[in-house]
């Protein structure tokens, strides 16, 4: 088990995809696709590093905390990591789920784009 990293939300940049038939939530940070595998309210903070703890054993994890008054803890999973697309699947469920999120607002001035022939992220 490893220690997740802890960010702030307003530095992810976070999308949506469409994966078998349903749309789902990824961020761009540190230069890498990080895919949503959980969410949890602030009365769940424990759960949300006790379940990122978990997964760490399976992909590496990272914890967005969205700012007050609605705050939430999403667990993220970076991408080039994931080992098992099960856990993708369990997303899926999860997502009618009071829990998890279906989306992620984000300032309409703000856009992330993969620069063409690199893996660095830039957001403007």
């Amino acid at each position: 088990m490893h220690f997740p990293k802890v960010v702030p939300h307003g530095h992810i940049c976070p999308f949506n995809y469409y994966w078998q038939g349903n749309v789902c939530l990824a961020m761009m940070f540190g230069g890498r696709i990080w895919v949503l595998l959980d969410s949890f309210s602030e009365d769940n903070r424990d759960s949300a590093y006790r379940r990122s703890m978990e997964l760490s054993d399976q992909v590496e994890t990272l914890i967005s905390v969205s700012p007050q008054p609605h705050m939430r803890y999403q667990i993220w999973g970076k991408l080039s990591t994931l080992q098992d697309l099960s856990l993708l699947l369990d997303t899926h469920k999860l997502n009618s789920q009071e829990h998890t999120p279906h989306a992620v607002e984000c300032a309409p001035q703000q856009y992330c784009e993969i620069g063409k022939g690199t893996n660095r992220m830039v957001a403007s």
